[in-house]
Formats: C-alpha cells, sequence, structure tokens
C-alpha cells in the first residue's frame, strides 16, 4: 500500500505531464485536497515536507501555489558551474555563451568549434538549461539536436526538412520557442546556409511564401563544427554567426581538469552499476596520461569498457566493491604510465601514491596506507598488485620506478619517527655504526658541497642497521632505474660505495645494489634541505602548446626538471597574454630571475616591459623558429622550388646556428667576442624580408588596424629617428620598436592605461641633456602624423619609453 506523500507526488507528477503547458502547472492545497480526497492540512504538510526534499517548489502568495521541480531549474547556483572547467579552460566559452543567451533581441546564431568529441552536445545542454533558468526559455521549452551529415549528398531536401508542408511540421517550427542544435554544419551548401540564416533574421525571402509563424518565431541556435574544418568554410561560418565558441580539447586542459573529469565519469559508472569501484593509482596515472582518441568522448568509453569488464568479472559474486585491473581497459591506455616521469610533480598533489580510490555514487574516498612497511616490503606489495593487473615485467619496472621517490619519502618519514633525538638513537644502533656514518656524511658534504640534517643523519643509521640484520641478495630496483641514478649523480654513488667497503670491514657484510640506491637517495634528500633558489628557464613560443611540448621533453632529458612553460594562444588579446605572462614569471621566479627563451619578438618587448614593471631580471634568448618556418611557408606559397626555399632561408637567417641574446651588463671576454660574431652575422642578412614578416604578425593580431597604413608611418618614423641621429637602427631594435608602437596605439585606442613603468621620467631625465637633448621633442613631431590618424594621444612618459628603445 503506497504511503500518502508517495500518493501525493505521483498524482502531481502525472497532472504534469499529462497536460500541454510551457512549464509545469502551479497547484493549490485545495485543488489536492478534492481530487485525493484528503484533509487540507494533511496536504498542507505533504507539501512542506516534498518541497524540503527538492521535488517541489513553494510559491508564497495567496493562495501558496506548489509546482513540480523541473530537473534544468531546480537547485542553486549556476548551471555552469556543474561543467569541469568552468572557472579556467571553459572561463572565455561561457561568458560568450552568457552574452549570447541573454542578448535582448532577436534569435541569436551561436558558432562553437570544437575537436571531435570534446563535449559540444553537453555544453550545449548547458546553455540550453541556464537559458531556461535565466527565464530566455520557458520551462518546458524544446531542445532539438540536428546532424547535418544526415544530408551531405542530398542538399536539395534541406529547406523542404527545415520548413516541412502542411502534413508534416519541419525542424524550425518544432524548435520554435526552444533551441536548435545543428552538428557539423560546415557541410551544409552556401546557399543553404544563407537560406537559413535569413529564415533567423526575420527576412522575407525571395520566391518563397510566407510562412506565418515565421513573424514570431524565437529560436536559439547552435551551429557547431570541427577544428579542423576548411579554413575557408570556418572564417564564412565566423562572419555569418553572432557569437563565436571556442572549447578546448582535452590536451589543452589541464591535468587538475582531466582528473576532474575522470572522477566525474567514474562516479557515473558507480552510479550505472550500483557498485563501489575501487582504482589503483597506476591506472588513474595511466588514465590521466595516455594519448585519447576522440577526446572527452573517448576517454569516457575507455572508462565504460573498463568497468563493464571488471563488472562482468565480477558479477557472480556477491561483494559490492569491485575492483578494476589494468587488464580491464584497452592496452593503448596502460602506455599512459610511461609518462607518469614527466608530470610527477603535478600528479603527486592530487593522487596520494599506494591509495586506493573508491568510486560511490556521487563520492571519491581515499584509503590511505595505514601499516606501515619497511621499503623493501612496499616496493613488493607493490610489484605483486601490479601483476594482478597483468602487466608485463618491464611495464611493471617501470611503474615501480616512478613511484620510487615518493616510496622512499614515506619510508624516511617513518624512520625519522623513530628518532627524535641522537640519545635515543644510541639505544637503537651501535656506537661504530654511528661513527662510521658520521664519517660518511662529513666526506660527502664536503665533496658535495652541501650540509646534512640530523634527520638524513638518523634515517641513514636505522637503514643500514635493517640492512646489517635483515641481509637479501633478492634486488626490487630495475637495471634501467639503476643506470639511470647511476649516470645522473656519479659522486653520490661513489661516495655510497665507498661507505659500502667500509661497512663490509667492520660487520663482514655487503650491502646489496638496492641498499646503495637507497643510500643514495639519503644524500639527496640535502638537495632538497637546502632548497636555495635558482634562476628559473622559462620556454615561451606562440600557438596553444608548443611551448609545453619542448619543456615537457626537456624536464624528461635535463637534470633539474623545472623547466616551465608558456603558451601563447593566438586567438587572445595582447593584454590579457602579457598580464597572463606576468603572473607566470611573478609566479615561478627565485629570486635569481628568468632565462625566457622565445620564438618571436612580441614576447621579448613584453618581457622588457614586465622586467621593468615588476623588477625581475629576465634574460631573454631568441630562437625564431615559428619566423623561420613563416618565412619559407610564404616562399613556397609564391610557387618557389624547394632549392628556392631552403636557398632563400639559407640567406636570410643563416645565423640561426647560434641564437639572438641581448648581452648582459657584464660579460666575459669571449662571450663578447661571440655575441660579436653572431650580431654581425645578423646584420648581413635581409632585415627588409624579416620586418615584412612581422608586420603580416601583427596584421593577424590586430585585424582592427589598416596594417600596411601602420606600416608606411612606423617606417617613415624609423627613418626620421636614423637620419636626426645619425646612426643605423638594427633589426632587433626596429622590430622593438614597431611592436611597442602597435601595441601601444591598440592599448590607447581601448582607452586601457597601460600597466608598464618604465620609471620613465627617470629616463627623461636622463636624455635631457648631451647628445639625444632635442630627441625628445623631434620624436613628439615625428609621432603626431600617427596620433593624428589613429585618434590617440601619446603621452610624454610613453615617448621616453620609445627612445629608451633605441638609445639603450
Amino acid at each position: 500500500m503506497k504511503l500518502k506523500k508517495e500518493q501525493v507526488l505521483e498524482f502531481i507528477t502525472e497532472y504534469s505531464s499529462d497536460l500541454i503547458h510551457d512549464e509545469f502547472p502551479k497547484i493549490t492545497t485545495r485543488f489536492l485536497s478534492e481530487k485525493l480526497k484528503m484533509q487540507r492540512t494533511n496536504i498542507s504538510s505533504i507539501l512542506n515536507q516534498l518541497v524540503n526534499e527538492g521535488k517541489l517548489v513553494k510559491y508564497n502568495g495567496r493562495p501558496v501555489l506548489y509546482q513540480l521541480a523541473d530537473e534544468n531549474t531546480s537547485g542553486n547556483g549556476d548551471v555552469f558551474e556543474q561543467l569541469v572547467g568552468y572557472d579556467s579552460s571553459l572561463k572565455e566559452a561561457i561568458a560568450s555563451a552568457k552574452a549570447a543567451v541573454l542578448y535582448p533581441e532577436g534569435n541569436p546564431t551561436i558558432l562553437i568549434t570544437a575537436k571531435h568529441g570534446s563535449g559540444v552536445s553537453h555544453f550545449a545542454k548547458t546553455v540550453f538549461r541556464f537559458a531556461q533558468a535565466s527565464g530566455k526559455l520557458k520551462t518546458r521549452a524544446p531542445w532539438i539536436l540536428w546532424d547535418c551529415k544526415t544530408l551531405f549528398n542530398d542538399q536539395d531536401k534541406f529547406q523542404e526538412i527545415f520548413l516541412g508542408d502542411h502534413e508534416k511540421e519541419g525542424i524550425l517550427k518544432k524548435a520554435s520557442g526552444g533551441m536548435l542544435i545543428l552538428e557539423n554544419i560546415d557541410v551544409v551548401s552556401e546557399r543553404n546556409l544563407d537560406w537559413l540564416l535569413a529564415f533567423l533574421r526575420g527576412e522575407k525571402i525571395q520566391g518563397q511564401d510566407e510562412w506565418p509563424w515565421q513573424k514570431d518565431y524565437h529560436c536559439i541556435t547552435i551551429f557547431s563544427t570541427m577544428k579542423d574544418t576548411n579554413e575557408m568554410m570556418l572564417n564564412l561560418l565566423r562572419g555569418q554567426m553572432d557569437f563565436r565558441i571556442s572549447l578546448p580539447s582535452l590536451e589543452e586542459r589541464s591535468i587538475e581538469e582531466r582528473f576532474l573529469i575522470l572522477q566525474k565519469f567514474f562516479k557515473e559508472e558507480a552510479k550505472a552499476m550500483d557498485r563501489m569501484i575501487e582504482v589503483d593509482t597506476s591506472i588513474l596515472h595511466a588514465l590521466l596520461l595516455y594519448e585519447v582518441t576522440d577526446d572527452i568522448k573517448g576517454l569516457k568509453n575507455d572508462i565504460h569498457t573498463g568497468c563493464a569488464n571488471s563488472y562482468v568479472r565480477s558479477y557472480n559474486t556477491e561483494k559490492k566493491t569491485i575492483v578494476l585491473l589494468m587488464s580491464d581497459f584497452p592496452n593503448y591506455v596502460r602506455k599512459g604510465i610511461m609518462y607518469y616521469r614527466s608530470y610527477k610533480n603535478e600528479i603527486d598533489e592530487m593522487i596520494k601514491n599506494g591509495c586506493k580510490y573508491t568510486f560511490y555514487k556521487n563520492q571519491m574516498l581515499r584509503d590511505n596506507k595505514t601499516a606501515k612497511k619497511d621499503i623493501y616490503q612496499s616496493i613488493d606489495a607493490r610489484k605483486r598488485d601490479l601483476e594482478r593487473h597483468a602487466l608485463t615485467e618491464e611495464e611493471i619496472n617501470m611503474a615501480v620506478s616512478n613511484q620510487l621517490e615518493s616510496e622512499f619519502e614515506e619510508y624516511f618519514e617513518q624512520l625519522c619517527e623513530r628518532v627524535d633525538s641522537i640519545d635515543t638513537l644510541n639505544k637503537m644502533v651501535s656506537e661504530k655504526l654511528i661513527s662510521l656514518t658520521r664519517k660518511f656524511l662529513l666526506k660527502a658534504a664536503e665533496q658535495l658541497s652541501c650540509k646534512f640534517s640530523k634527520e638524513i643523519f638518523c634515517g641513514i643509521c636505522l637503514h643500514v642497521n635493517s640492512c646489517l640484520i635483515k641481509v637479501s641478495k633478492k634486488q626490487r630496483i630495475s637495471n634501467e632505474e639503476i643506470a639511470r641514478l647511476l649516470s645522473k649523480y656519479p659522486m653520490h654513488y661513489e661516495l655510497v660505495k665507498e661507505f659500502q667497503v667500509e661497512l663490509g670491514k667492520e660487520f663482514n657484510v655487503k650491502l646489496n645494489v638496492d641498499d646503495l640506491i637507497f643510500l643514495l637517495m639519503f644524500l639527496l634528500e640535502a638537495k632538497k634541505d637546502v632548497n636555495e633558489s635558482k634562476v628559473v628557464t622559462l620556454i615561451a613560443m606562440h600557438g596553444s602548446h608548443a611551448a609545453s611540448s619542448i619543456a615537457a621533453v626537456v624536464n624528461v632529458l635535463s637534470d633539474d626538471s623545472n623547466v616551465q612553460a608558456f603558451d601563447m594562444d593566438l586567438d587572445k588579446n595582447v593584454r590579457i597574454v602579457y598580464e597572463e605572462l606576468k603572473e607566470k614569471i611573478i609566479k615561478i621566479d627565485q629570486g635569481k630571475g628568468i632565462l625566457l627563451i622565445y620564438d618571436m619578438g612580441s614576447i621579448h618587448t613584453m618581457a622588457e616591459s614586465i622586467a621593468q614593471e615588476t623588477k625581475i631580471a629576465i634574460r631573454c634568448v631568441e630562437v625564431p623558429i615559428t619566423l623561420v618556418g613563416i618565412a619559407g611557408s610564404s616562399k613556397a606559397a609564391e610557387m618557389k622550388t624547394l632549392d628556392e626555399v631552403a636557398d632563400y632561408l639559407q640567406d636570410n637567417f643563416s645565423g640561426l646556428q647560434y641564437f639572438r641574446a641581448k648581452p648582459m651588463p657584464e660579460m666575459k671576454p669571449e662571450i663578447e667576442k661571440n655575441e660579436e660574431i653572431i650580431e654581425q652575422m645578423m646584420e648581413e642578412s635581409s632585415q627588409e624580408e624579416s620586418i615584412n614578416e612581422v608586420f603580416e604578425y601583427l596584421g593577424d593580431q590586430f585585424p582592427q588596424f589598416d596594417i600596411d597604413l601602420m606600416k608606411n608611418y612606423l617606417l617613415v618614423i624609423i627613418g626620421q629617428i636614423e637620419h636626426e641621429m645619425n646612426l643605423v637602427l638594427d633589426e632587433d631594435k626596429k622590430i622593438g620598436l614597431i611592436v611597442h608602437i602597435v601595441c601601444l596605439i591598440d592599448k590607447l585606442q581601448q582607452q586601457h592605461t597601460p600597466s608598464v613603468n618604465f620609471m620613465a621620467y627617470s629616463v627623461l631625465g636622463a636624455f635631457g641633456d648631451g647628445r639625444y637633448g632635442g630627441l625628445f621633442e623631434k620624436m613628439k613631431t615625428f609621432l603626431k602624423p600617427l596620433e593624428e590618424t589613429f585618434d590617440v594621444m601619446i603621452q610624454d612618459n610613453e615617448i621616453a619609453t620609445i627612445i629608451s628603445i633605441i638609445c639603450k
């Protein structure tokens, strides 16, 4: 027998769904009392319970009204906050979507470009829910999704399908008052696209009967296409749409976001199976780093495959928890563990090694290790666990090697907890061992130029004492990992071997290779204790992830593994890029300055400004691979032969066997000599071609400018400067001037006060006398035509900045 509360909810649900409304009907207690033959006081109590449970919405007034809660409008907060990356990678996309929905007039058209599988339909559905929540669409508004590929070879039926006829309703009529999502719009012919957009704009279509409902037609229309669509078609679509949104691919998202996406998918699988899903850290590492096909959709499918295989394995058991194994996933997933070392620091902040992660409905639980084991037991347990995943011996060794440092850190912490003083240590190990260890660390401190803490001293004593008691010939660390550590830290290993000899003489025991490697790792703890600041290398390049890819490779191959990356997105406003680069430099600086390796001059100009503003020392090194690529591509477009293109690059970029670098104030004579050679070679190359390429680039970055007109003015100004100062500006200074002035004019037109502080008035003072005394007033004259043409006013401090670029 049903409870009264269930009866009330069931009646309201059936009544609401049976009636055709734009939104669920609002109901009074009197109406329900009459229909259900129940007392109004009891009805009122039940309704309030349902409101508290989120199943009904209550409207206070006379009379009080109740309404069935809709899944699209119930709940608090912004619906976009349910998307992973709403406050980071999707921030710009969401802002554009909100602007499109809230725009007061017309039928907004939105173009979404994205990689296949990166979540277009899910994003569009969230836009639809936002439109409902904001009142732009009604609660029961239609949601229509249609794939244009269905008409790829039959464009003649396009208008018939969209308009329908007297017997069958078309897509446009069905979507009226709601949202229409048209996938793969790029396959639609230009003629049909023009017709559709004209209809949405309410224009009368020549040669076609009027449709009475077109006048009152209202619909938010989303067009989607892939990022690799033909560039000509993309430009056509972008020019036709009211709003344009680009969704990031999984590769462009951060590892933190990918982990959140993994959690979401695992929770969904756990809910669907009504089981708890236990996942090992190795599986999480692999899923975070493997190369996914079909982007987020592909990641979801692979997780579903793994969970389904695990579910089948445990189908006949009564266990509430199913355990995922690596063998449950496609073979290509496990390749992700190969990349762990490159992203170790980022991943270890999110995922604690050796833990079990359990997903159940809306929760993720982490089972920390409680039983304390020595490092040898931990490695053995780890290997046994990995063998269950059906990994090869090579993959097991790689996984163990990847987590060796984390295992050692935990082991070291456990040893430190056992000893709180040297007096305690004296009770646990022999006096002779303490003496030998002290002698060993004194020699290591001298040769390695570092200091060893009391914790390291006690840890080595306890570790060696354990090795002397439990002599083991079993090798647990792979030969590859041993070879890597020995090649990376040869001096440390020589010290450890000498210590092994002394221990053998005293205790007549020979430590095995694992023991020696762990002793080496104790010595490495001193590097972490010192934590000295150092110069930070930052690679900055144009493109969505060019710098990140190079930095990842460098970190794998270098000793330091701390090279940073900054990807300069070509679609972003220059002001935004400047602020992001400044924030990055402030964050990574350790007090010793930044070595900035970059590909083109605009980044150099920004770096100079940031150095002046933040007082952080920045040394710039240019490796202009992007500029070389642009030059080569331009020549190829002129239908030049392979030899002609290659010869052109050789003639104009002959100095690229070196790099271009701004010299520091104090340099060694040999370096000065090399730089003179480099500068001489660069001067011999063609400046004209390089400057033309820079203007082409600026034209793409600032489409609002007539770049040819800008070029004419700037080249005249450069000529006037050279004539008045009786000098020849080198290529770097010319490019620096050009980029700086173009960026400056853009900022002034946007009524944005430049945030860069060049200490302009001290510069003015420095140039107030002597050779450059009259240059300031002349520069004002040179810039006057530029100011009038582009309707800006360049302040004195900015003129001082321009002079400093020329004269430094």
